[in-house]
């Protein structure tokens, strides 16, 4: 069987290597545009923070496929797919042509930087910034080792995980940093206001904050950058004088030529937010063509969402995986996916924020918002008396009528990300309250407590509510 796949993301070198690692004989052959395989966006902020080589944020390398027989196809770029006759067009950086057959297509596209209009003129500035591709990384390496210490002044549009992050790595470095955001609170996308304003608390000594802001054009005056921000909140306009400015307001998926072949061959590859709807095996609406990754919709509580993140991505490109291997041999079974939690942890300076499921608005949207109750336990994570101990903060959300635990966010150190692990597995299989409790967790004296804070929490709520 000969598979193509386009995309050497986290997804597409998933699926590949779990192909060939359980059938040799599959012919599998990976397409890939640049020059490198998996880099870790993530790894960008890390690496300005940490000093680790922005080198090392590659989870593979080419090697690793080619000495398991897998083609890889670099600097190469599909171009046009013929879905009746299972051909892709591939071209090469010396302006090659192919066409390469398949009995089976894996699309792991991933998705790219939205680049807001008044940005479009400005990518090649060496003082505008994306954080997405190596490039990127290393062009922001290079400013980073230029002008730190320098009292720069760095304006960062977007108030997601990445702009917290990158935060961290700028104001450590003596840059000045600069955060827009047109939503009321930083993290609000994944956090509940008061979750939100504990990370705003933590970061406001260390950068401005302009909320509640949208940028409305950009210019370069000589050296520096003029961003012109409207308040929304006020109605009032505002200049902001910046050295450099990154943009991380979000990605949209890779998919328009895709989309395109489809009609052109009278097939419909159905999409959701520009986003391809897959199944839980991560096939698509044309026989034979399977999607995974940043390319492709996630199922998050009976919605179908555009929200690209790692691990869905390596989770989506198993089940694509062992769908085809079914297929081939019985005897090794389909691995569909399970419903995504949206399950994430985000380090702000000594703190660490993590969450799983639905935030309070969220839930209350879906099941009304007289039937969606929060509860809050702060508490130390270990017993009492040990000297090495951190506090805990862990916000329960949960639906009355079924008593089920539907979100969960925490504030802790960094051992405190487990909370919403085990919280990601409950909200997954739909447990209630009584069940939580009755859960068992693992004790120990010198790292825990006889019973687990969701535990403490879920406890609290069936005493103050009353649950049956």
């Amino acid at each position: 069987m000969k598979i193509v796949i386009i995309g050497a993301t986290h997804a597409g070198t998933t699926a590949a290597l779990h192909l060939k690692q359980c059938d040799p004989q599959f012919e599998i052959i990976l397409i890939e545009r640049n020059n490198y395989i998996q880099f870790m966006r993530y790894g960008i902020a890390m690496s300005l923070q940490s000093g680790i080589p922005l080198e090392k944020m590659f989870l593979h390398q080419p090697s690793d496929f080619t000495k398991l027989g897998i083609n890889i196809l670099l600097e190469h770029t599909a171009t046009d797919i013929d879905f009746k006759q299972k051909s892709v067009t591939v071209l090469s950086a010396v302006n090659e042509t192919k066409q390469l057959i398949y009995d089976k297509l894996i699309i792991a596209t991933g998705s790219q930087p939205i680049v807001p209009k008044y940005a479009e003129n400005f990518n090649h500035l060496n003082n505008v910034f994306q954080v997405k591709s190596y490039q990127n990384g290393l062009k922001l390496q290079e400013y980073f080792k230029q002008n730190k210490n320098q009292d720069k002044v760095v304006a960062i549009i977007g108030g997601g995980y990445t702009a917290i992050e990158l935060l961290q790595s700028f104001a450590q470095n003596n840059f000045k940093v600069i955060i827009v955001d047109r939503n009321p609170r930083v993290l609000r996308k994944y956090f509940d206001q008061d979750i939100c304003e504990i990370v705003e608390e933590i970061i406001r000594p260390k950068c401005t904050l302009a909320l509640n802001s949208e940028v409305k054009s950009l210019q370069q005056i000589q050296s520096k950058l003029h961003l012109n921000v409207f308040n929304n909140k006020t109605q009032e306009d505002q200049l902001i004088t910046a050295d450099a400015c990154v943009i991380c307001i979000g990605d949209k998926p890779s998919t328009n030529f895709l989309v395109q072949a489809a009609q052109r061959d009278g097939l419909e590859l159905e999409t959701i937010l520009d986003a391809i709807k897959i199944d839980k095996n991560s096939r698509t609406s044309i026989p034979d063509v399977y999607a995974c990754g940043g390319c492709a919709i996630t199922r998050f509580h009976g919605e179908q969402i555009f929200l690209p993140l790692a691990q869905d991505a390596v989770r989506q490109g198993i089940s694509a995986a062992f769908d085809i291997i079914n297929q081939t041999n019985a005897k090794i079974p389909q691995l569909p996916t399970f419903d995504s939690e949206v399950t994430m942890a985000v380090r702000v300076y000594d703190k660490v924020l993590s969450q799983s499921g639905l935030s309070t608005a969220h839930a209350q949207q879906l099941f009304g918002a007289d039937n969606v109750k929060s509860h809050t336990v702060k508490q130390l994570q270990k017993l009492d008396f040990m000297t090495i101990n951190e506090n805990v903060h862990v916000k329960i959300i949960y639906r009355i009528d079924t008593k089920q635990l539907v979100g969960a966010q925490v504030v802790g150190d960094r051992n405190s990300v487990e909370v919403s692990q085990i919280a990601s597995i409950l909200i997954n299989r739909g447990m209630d309250l009584k069940q939580v409790v009755q859960q068992e967790f693992a004790f120990n004296q010198w790292f825990g407590k006889p019973q687990h804070v969701l535990q403490q929490a879920a406890l609290e709520v069936i005493l103050q509510e009353g649950f049956k």
